[in-house]
């Protein structure tokens, strides 16, 4: 799966005369981009990893925001809107109310604006949505496979610093010669569309999808006797104790987290007592090309 395919799968869900501009962007440019935002009343940002410009009427990338920048209207807003949740808002209150929806190919789309001041708080009125590219990469963890195979790995790193491209090559890596589960929870790692990850993710890898880490990984360390165990962004206590757990039984894991340095990643309560514990061996931080240190823990 490349940029291409997740370019298009964004595409679909835009107006047609945003679409039809933003579709003449070349094929080179359109393998670099991470993100594509949408500003109600502003210009269309296209960002990669070391740069953010804006369209044009053109299609045209411009360093600034000009008279010529084409602009999101409130109709483009709801259209866009309209188009994630499937045209059913009611089917769709649970991304409606967190303010994200991961769509095909693992593409991720983000929402900001106004939320009901009611119930669950479901949003109103977007304002802006920022469309995250997904690309698998294979080879990305060749650096790191053989030599961390066997240890329990954290994978740091910003956002849009690649940790979910190399978490998801390392799982196919490690699938193709260990039982593995991928806790994914959000359907971003293995894309799975029809019962069928369209991502490599390994020919022994079991796949979990739409429930939460905690009960995905305590479920499959009772159930499917995985040698390694994938998981992404690992945010909380939760997650950190059913990772205790799952190590305590004998199970390696792989995960990301956000932190930029070691400094940042000790001052993550949950993190720095999982480290402290000894239950992971190594930290693997990322920078802006890939693969910066790899750190014993």
């Amino acid at each position: 799966m490349t940029a291409i395919n997740s370019f298009k799968t964004i595409c679909g869900y835009l107006p047609a005369d945003i679409k039809n501009i933003i579709m003449r962007i070349d094929r080179q440019t359109v393998e670099s981009i991470t993100e594509i935002r949408l500003y109600c009343g502003r210009a269309v940002a296209v960002c990669s990893r070391d740069s953010r410009k804006f369209l044009t009427y053109k299609g045209n990338l411009a360093d600034k925001s000009t008279d010529n920048a084409l602009k999101v209207m409130p109709a483009h807003m709801k259209h866009i809107v309209s188009s994630l949740s499937r045209y059913s808002f009611h089917s769709h209150e649970s991304e409606l109310t967190d303010g994200w929806f991961v769509l095909e190919n693992g593409v991720r789309a983000g929402l900001c604006g106004l939320f009901s001041n009611s119930g669950k708080g479901i949003i109103r009125d977007a304002l802006s949505v920022n469309f995250r590219i997904a690309r698998e990469v294979k080879g990305c963890a060749d650096g790191i496979a053989d030599r961390c195979f066997g240890r329990n790995i954290l994978i740091c790193g910003a956002v849009n610093s690649g940790k979910t491209t190399l978490l998801r090559d390392l799982c196919r890596q490690y699938g193709n010669r260990a039982v593995c589960t991928l806790v994914d929870q959000r359907c971003e790692i293995s894309a799975v569309q029809n019962g069928v990850p369209m991502y490599d993710v390994g020919a022994l890898t079991d796949v979990i999808i739409g429930r939460n880490r905690h009960d995905s990984i305590i479920g499959a360390v009772r159930t499917m006797s995985p040698h390694y165990i994938f998981c992404d962004e690992i945010a909380n206590e939760s997650d950190s104790e059913a990772i205790a757990v799952g190590i305590g039984c004998g199970t390696k894991f792989a995960a990301t987290i956000h932190a930029d340095s070691r400094t940042e990643l000790m001052k993550r309560k949950f993190a720095a007592e999982l480290i402290r514990s000894g239950a992971f061996d190594v930290a693997v931080l990322l920078g802006s090309t890939g693969v910066r240190e790899i750190i014993q823990l």
